[in-house]
């Protein structure tokens, strides 16, 4: 029943716990009536519940099993056999909406098809190809193909882990030569240097700004440059390839992105890939003043978001309350209280919330 006390098992690596002071949301979650049990992946999982929901990040395990490794293939089995025998369990997020996230591709080819990205809203995603093997004559038939203009940004198809900020800035075609094969080469978009983040939690979202590229302009001849995408875009970043040269700066940098875009840009995320907790960097094309996607993170690190635990620990609520209500009329429709076995999966079931809010 919503309003009844919850049990949620969690999941985040020591890192992670202490990157979001996790101590902190753990109080809010008692707060709310919410008893947070770390869950120990060794163990049986079922020998650790019931449980009510569970908040994860186990997006290093999946990467690994996508990679063929063996420890990272055995945790998801785990984890998705408990989950496939305890339907009723919210997963906040599902495996099967990260296994899509964590595939820059993928995800951008998701994002490509939304209805959003049009003329009217003036939000778009750079062109875009998936390089495989560093064969010089087919990349470059491939880039043509795709439209990709030169300067291009080169990043790992898999966005996570520790390489997945290592990416390659080229200049021209000659530059295939210095991209990290498997990747995604995307047209670089000029935007002052400024770079907006959108922390969600669901649909509800918060706006930070960070240093991002500086612009490029008659670069052609200009040597691939190496970088670590989440060195660049750190509050306090120091390296010179964000600082922006002012002669070079478009009319277009002190205009903020159009708050109701924004809010779109977070639904249409969350409703085509199928997150509530996730992370979207966009920047503002400097000579059009258009908006552009250029990445999607899950369960970002919500650096910059006020009261974080508290907005945590409130979505958690909602959810499970939802999850709940849920679960009642779904038990009542289907006839279980009058003996019957039918039962859907609850895991990717959830109703259309028409809530347009902003955590701004």
């Amino acid at each position: 029943m919503p309003g009844s006390r919850k049990r949620l098992g969690y999941w985040l690596s020591q890192k992670k716990c202490k990157k979001l002071s996790f101590s902190d949301i753990e109080d809010a979650l008692r707060e709310r009536d919410i008893e947070p049990v770390k869950i120990d992946l060794e163990e049986p999982i079922d020998k650790q519940g019931p449980f009510n929901g569970i908040l994860h990040k186990l997006t290093d395990f999946i990467a690994k099993a996508e990679n063929g490794d063996d420890e990272g293939q055995k945790v998801l089995q785990y984890f998705e056999s408990y989950i496939q025998d305890n339907p009723s369990v919210l997963v906040m997020d599902s495996i099967a909406c990260l296994r899509t996230l964590i595939n820059r591709y993928k995800t951008y080819c998701i994002i490509n098809k939304c209805q959003l990205l049009n003329e009217e809203t003036a939000v778009f995603i750079p062109p875009f190809v998936e390089l495989q093997t560093n064969v010089y004559e087919t990349n470059v038939h491939l880039l043509r193909l795709s439209k990709v203009n030169f300067p291009a940004v080169c990043k790992p198809v898999i966005a996570h882990g520790s390489s997945a900020h290592q990416m390659t800035l080229i200049f021209n075609e000659s530059g295939l030569k210095d991209a990290i094969y498997p990747c995604v080469v995307q047209t670089f978009v000029n935007h002052n240097a400024v770079l907006y983040k959108l922390f969600a939690l669901g649909r509800k979202y918060t706006t930070v700004l960070r240093p991002s590229i500086k612009n490029f302009n008659n670069c052609e001849d200009l040597a691939s440059i190496r970088f670590d995408g989440g060195e660049i875009s750190k509050p306090n970043s120091s390296s010179r390839l964000a600082v922006q040269d002012e002669r070079e700066v478009n009319g277009h940098l002190h205009e903020s992105p159009c708050p109701k875009i924004l809010n779109r840009i977070v639904q249409a995320i969350n409703e085509s890939i199928g997150l509530g907790l996730f992370g979207v960097d966009v920047i503002v094309e400097a000579s059009t003043g258009r908006i552009a996607i250029v990445d999607v993170n899950a369960f970002p690190g919500y650096e910059g978001v006020t009261d974080f635990p508290g907005r945590l620990a409130d979505f958690v609520r909602e959810e499970l309350d939802k999850s709940s209500h849920e679960t009642s009329v779904i038990t009542r429709e289907n006839g279980i209280c009058n003996g019957t076995n039918d039962c859907r999966n609850l895991t990717n079931f959830r109703k259309t919330d028409t809530e347009k809010t902003s955590m701004a």
